[in-house]
C-alpha cells in the first residue's frame, strides 16, 4: 500500500504527464481556502484512481473528456481535459469523436457548448482536426461507458455498450476502470449505478 507521500507525489506526476509545467495550479490555487479538496484531488483522484494500471492514461484521458461533454457542468475542468487529451497523444479529430459520441449516447444538449470549448483549444494550441483514422470499435465502446455513467440516464444504452465493449475486445477490468474513474467526475452513485449495470451486462458472458 503507498504511503501518503508516495501517493501525493504520484499524482503530482499523474498531473504532469496530463497537464504539462502547470498542471497543479488550478488545483493549488484553492490551497488557500479548500486545502483538504486540494489534497482529496491530488492524491485520491490522480495518485490513486488515473494511475491505476487498469487503464492507460491516453484512454482515460478521451473518457473523461466524453464524459464532461455530455455533463455540459464543468465547462473549465472539460477545457483542460481536451488540452491533456491532447497531450497524451490524442488528435484533435479524436476528441471531437469523444464529444460527439458523448452526447448522441446520452441525448445531451451541451454538445455545442463542448464542441466551441473543444475548439478553443484547438486554436489557442494551433491544432487542427485533420483527418486520422476512426476510433476502434473497443474504445468508441468504452468512451461511450464513461458518457453514460456520468449521464446516468440510460442504463439499459449502458448495458448494451458494456456488452458491445466486450464484444469488441475491451477487458472487464477495463469497463470497470472506466466506470470507477467517473466517480471522480460524476459522483460515488452514478459509479455504483454503473457498476450494476455492468454486473448484468456481464452475466452469462
Amino acid at each position: 500500500m503507498l504511503s501518503d507521500v508516495a501517493r501525493h507525489e504520484r499524482g503530482l506526476d499523474t498531473l504532469l504527464r496530463i497537464g504539462g509545467p502547470q498542471a497543479a495550479a488550478p488545483i493549488t490555487a484553492m490551497n488557500d481556502i479548500a486545502p483538504d479538496l486540494v489534497r482529496f484531488a491530488i492524491d485520491f483522484a490522480y495518485g490513486e484512481v488515473l494511475s491505476r494500471p487498469g487503464l492507460d492514461l491516453k484512454m482515460r484521458q478521451l473518457c473523461t473528456v466524453a464524459a464532461l461533454s455530455a455533463m455540459g457542468t464543468a465547462t473549465p475542468q472539460l477545457k483542460w481535459h481536451i488540452d491533456g487529451a491532447l497531450n497524451v497523444g490524442w488528435a484533435p479529430s479524436d476528441i471531437l469523436d469523444a464529444v460527439m459520441l458523448g452526447a448522441v449516447n446520452t441525448g445531451s444538449a451541451a454538445v455545442g457548448r463542448s464542441l466551441t470549448t473543444a475548439r478553443e483549444v484547438f486554436e489557442a494550441r494551433g491544432a487542427g482536426a485533420e483527418d486520422v483514422a476512426a476510433l476502434d470499435d473497443a474504445t468508441t465502446a468504452l468512451i461511450s461507458i464513461a458518457a453514460l455513467t456520468a449521464v446516468a440516464n440510460a442504463p439499459a444504452r449502458l448495458k448494451a455498450h458494456i456488452r458491445g465493449a466486450l464484444d469488441a475486445g475491451a477487458s472487464r477490468e477495463q469497463v470497470i476502470e472506466v466506470i470507477e474513474q467517473m466517480a471522480v467526475y460524476a459522483g460515488f452513485p452514478a459509479a455504483l449505478n454503473g457498476i450494476a449495470a455492468a454486473r448484468d451486462a456481464f452475466e452469462g458472458r
